[in-house]
Formats: C-alpha cells, structure tokens, sequence
C-alpha cells in the first residue's frame, strides 16, 4: 500500500501548549497519528501518514454503518478518548469528528489531531459525534445512536454504567438479528 500523507496547517496560537509539537512528532500516543513538523514563522504545517486507514466520513460515503458497527465505533472512540488522555491529549482541546477520526480493516481508530480552542465540554464534544455520525449509519443504527445520547446526558462519567449500557444494546441487537 503506498504512502499517504494528509497534511494540516495549524497556527500557534490554536496550540495548547508548549512543547505538543514535539509530542506530536515523537508519536507518543499510539491513538494519535505522529505528524511529521515542518515549522514557519507563521504556521505550523503537520503531515500525518494515514496509509491504510479511512476517515470515518469517507468509510460512510461508502458504506453504510450498521447499528451494531456505529456502537463498535462509538465504543472504540470512547476507549480512544481515554487512552490519550493518559497521555495529556484531552479531548476537550481537539476537534472529534467523521474527519478527523480514522478507521483501518481491523477496525482500529486512530485520531488525526487538529487543535481547538474553543475547549467544548467533552461530552457536548461527544454528542455533536454521535449526531454527525448518525449522518452515514442506516435508520436502525441512528435509533440506537440516539439512545446512547441520551444515557450519556444522564451518566457520562461513570465508566461501568457506560458499558453496561453498550453491553446492553448490542445484546440487543444480536438477540433481534438472530429471531
């Protein structure tokens, strides 16, 4: 498979902090894509090698998701989330979309990291991903998509409800698709 390389011009002040470029460049988060940094005096011009994957805009212009996938991706975004933020990468200060999230055959997310400085609370961060998501998934997926965002208005936070309730909804889901 070749090389592709998806190139993003950030300016300084949209960086959080000091010293995220080098971060960035060393690949420490292994669910955010490394950039490779080309620096002016104006802007910063970060080059992510996304070989094998597909953002999730382009998978659903493709294919349709199904309920089961969409709660997959969801699910997998969310462990994501919290796997950066062990790595002081916190979602409140990059943009979480169908265009800056990635997916490759297995299934595995990465983030194509673009900073914000807006600093959107994580869950209303979340929420507008489940909305922009229910875009590319069938009918029934936007159905279930919908229930997670309600339990997330009432219980985001507290991990073992949060996936329970996943646990619940694809026990669901497989019990109607077997009948």
């Amino acid at each position: 498979m070749s090389e592709k390389i998806q190139w993003i011009r950030i300016r300084y002040d949209n960086l959080p902090y000091d010293g995220i470029l080098e971060a960035l460049g060393e690949g420490i988060c292994t669910g955010i894509f490394s950039g490779q940094i080309f620096q002016s005096s104006e802007v910063v011009q970060v080059g992510y090698d996304v070989s094998g994957f597909l953002s999730l805009r382009t998978y659903g212009r493709h294919h349709e998701i199904t309920a089961a996938e969409a709660l997959s991706i969801l699910w997998d975004l969310l462990m994501l989330i919290e796997q950066c933020r062990k790595w002081l990468w916190f979602p409140e200060q990059y943009v979480i979309s169908l265009d800056t999230v990635w997916m490759d055959k297995e299934n595995c997310l990465k983030i194509l990291w673009i900073p914000d400085k807006q600093n959107i609370c994580e869950v209303y961060r979340i929420q507008c991903f489940i909305q922009e998501l229910k875009e590319v998934t069938a009918l029934e997926a936007k159905e279930y998509l919908s229930q997670v965002q309600v339990f997330l208005e009432s219980s985001y936070g507290r991990p073992g409800e949060l996936k329970w309730y996943f646990d619940e909804l694809l026990t669901e889901l497989h019990i109607i698709h077997a009948n």
